[in-house]
């Protein structure tokens, strides 16, 4: 187990294969979350604690968000997640295999169709029609509507 900043830090510059994957303590993460070590870094690691997954969740930064919503994250943080007002963040919970089927309820009804759509998909029930693409159409063109 990684017990220290520096440790950590020695086996990311070496760039080690089980940087991303050794067990850090979270007093470790939140060291580096301190002294802004770069949180895009942080969450490539594959095993952050759920405590770190929440300080992260509430970045102002929605691709960060995002991030934390692709996790192994629990179901509460997902629910939170998903209350989101990045229509990225809410559609990352939808695509995420640890949220309950209530959470892909709440998201069925998400005025963004590619969002409803998600969660519509992972819950089995028919999907929303796509919004019409806006097409002007040339008073010169004879094709009727052929592409």
């Amino acid at each position: 187990m990684v017990t220290s900043v520096a440790q950590y830090l020695s086996l990311v510059e070496e760039d080690d294969v089980c940087a991303r994957t050794v067990d850090v303590a979270e007093t470790v993460w939140r060291e580096l979350l301190a002294q802004g070590y770069s949180k895009r870094s942080i969450l490539l690691h594959k095993h952050l604690p759920l405590a770190v997954l929440e300080i992260l969740a509430r970045d102002s930064d929605p691709s960060i968000r995002s991030d934390v919503a692709d996790k192994r994250a629990a179901a509460p943080l997902l629910a939170q997640l998903a209350l989101d007002e990045s229509s990225m963040v809410r559609a990352r919970v939808a695509w995420n295999a640890n949220a309950t089927p209530a959470i892909w309820e709440r998201l069925a009804d998400d005025p963004e169709p590619f969002v409803a759509n998600a969660a519509r998909k992972r819950l089995g029930i028919p999907l929303l029609a796509e919004r019409p693409i806006n097409r002007v159409i040339d008073p010169r063109d004879d094709s009727e509507g052929e592409v």
